[in-house]
């Protein structure tokens, strides 16, 4: 009896060992999918939904081989986002050279015009000298004049240039700022439906978690997307779901953001109180679902969207990778519903 009451327990022992192993891997996934290095948002999303494959086919039970398996996988994804950094990396090192290359190019036609201006400088000044040998007082005067001609001619033109420079610089600093906002807006976009893409969402969501301060993150999903992509063509879909989006941002007020979480799945951040969430995502949930009517090269369609949503709320103070796991884990039930 006592060497089988032995036994059962180094069972059980091992057995807690092997769910401790199980939870530490999986929270190491879940970390690196949190704090992934966001150098391009289109990569960002794809790393992320290999590691949640990943993460969800962990071996609870299973042999050495399955959890060797597992872990050539991780490795693999992490490898392969590594070298795409990497590349972007360089991307944005050629960009800074050649930035680089042309300022140097522009300080150095600055520098030769200067240079020009000098050599005229130093003329008039050489002839200034000639005024020293001079017992002619109309002759000196003529030479200065020359010399002062010379000298606010040459001060007219590099205070001209000067000015052209200064305005093409503003004009290229002005497009340059335009096309880093147009871009910043560009990657922050879902290209769709205009809403947030999933890394900005994601990077919103992490800014909050930052902050102790409490707030609500609504999930809403089309159950039946996959029968719609049968029924519909995709700009009729497409025409459907934004018109989804506008009904929910009617509801939800211009200021709450709204993301894509992925293909069937939007997420928003509505102001409501945690004690009435649950209440606010029936309340959407009735909202949205039903029929859209869909004009599409003068025909009609009415296209049927079955809604179901979830909320899960973040306490004052509470940890960043709980809210991460129960959020990943109502967005499987929403898909699985």
């Amino acid at each position: 009896m006592i060497s089988i009451r032995k036994a059962t327990s180094e069972l059980d022992r091992l057995n807690a060992s092997l769910r401790a192993v199980v939870e530490v891997y999986e929270n190491a996934i879940l970390c690196t999918w949190q704090y992934a290095v966001d150098l391009n948002p289109a990569d960002v999303i794809v790393f992320r939904e290999h590691l949640e494959a990943i993460r969800q086919r962990i071996p609870r039970d299973a042999s050495e081989e399955d959890w060797r398996s597992t872990q050539a996988s991780f490795r693999g994804e992490l490898r392969e986002y590594r070298d795409k950094a990497i590349e972007r990396i360089a991307g944005f090192q050629a960009e800074i050279r050649n930035a680089a290359e042309a300022m140097h190019s522009f300080a150095e036609s600055v520098a030769a015009s200067g240079s020009d201006h000098e050599k005229t400088i130093q003329a008039s000044l050489s002839e200034l000298d000639q005024t020293t040998r001079c017992e002619s007082i109309s002759e000196i005067h003529e030479i200065i004049g020359s010399v002062r001609e010379s000298i606010v001619s040459s001060v007219d033109q590099m205070s001209q240039r000067h000015k052209m420079v200064i305005a093409e610089l503003r004009d290229e600093l002005k497009l340059l700022h335009k096309h880093i906002e147009t871009q910043q807006r560009t990657a922050a976009l879902d290209a769709c439906t205009g809403v947030w893409n999933r890394a900005k969402l994601d990077s919103h969501v992490a800014s909050l978690l930052e902050d102790s301060e409490p707030f609500c993150l609504l999930l809403i999903s089309i159950r039946n997307m996959k029968r719609t992509e049968v029924r519909f063509s995709r700009k009729v879909r497409e025409a459907a779901i934004q018109a989804l989006l506008q009904r929910l941002s009617r509801a939800l007020g211009q200021q709450a953001p709204v993301g894509r979480w992925n293909t069937a799945s939007f997420a928003a951040v509505p102001q409501v109180e945690p004690a009435s969430a649950i209440h606010f995502s029936q309340d959407i949930s009735r909202r949205l679902s039903g029929m859209y009517s869909i004009q599409d090269e003068g025909l009609a369609y009415e296209v049927p969207l079955e809604v179901t949503t979830g909320v899960i709320d973040r306490a004052r103070g509470s940890d960043g990778s709980s809210f991460h796991k129960k959020l990943l884990q109502l967005s499987e039930k929403l898909a699985g519903a």
